[in-house]
């Protein structure tokens, strides 16, 4: 079980190194979905139009799964920077998002998050196979030094 949670942490990897690589063209997916939506919102499924049941489907079930997997890191011993990880996510990244709504502020941002999600991920997984840090005791040792 553990090598399947730690390949989705390489797909993680992967989809994080398509957002620096490619940051302007995933901002445009980004701005088209989030207009899809208003154009189908309140419709059924067979309602709705193809462009937006595809980008659904890709963007939409992406996002779901890897908001599922961090959720679930919370269950590993790397639990500390899946928990930094999500905070960053939420009360950082998502309120800067709001106010520059897809200008190229919004771009830098998304692109800085994905260093920061690709760092994160290499992280994991090599924390879990070789240096076996222990996060908390190491935070919590440095809390004590100060």
């Amino acid at each position: 079980m553990k090598h399947i949670f730690y390949l989705v942490a390489i797909a993680f990897i992967v989809y994080e190194m398509i957002w620096i690589l490619n940051p302007k063209e995933q901002v445009d997916k980004s701005k088209k979905f989030r207009e899809e939506s208003k154009k189908n919102k309140g419709k059924k499924w067979d309602e709705m139009t193809e462009e937006y049941k595809d980008l659904l489907k890709g963007k939409g079930l992406v996002s779901l799964l890897f908001t599922l997997w961090m959720v679930a890191g919370l269950l590993t011993f790397n639990w500390l920077p899946f928990l930094a990880k999500l905070v960053f996510n939420f009360v950082i990244i998502a309120p800067i998002s709001k106010l520059t709504k897809y200008s190229i502020g919004y771009t830098v941002l998304h692109w800085l998050n994905s260093i920061v999600g690709f760092a994160f991920g290499v992280f994991v997984v090599v924390n879990s196979y070789h240096l076996k840090i222990n996060v908390y005791e190491w935070f919590m040792q440095w809390l004590n030094a100060l």
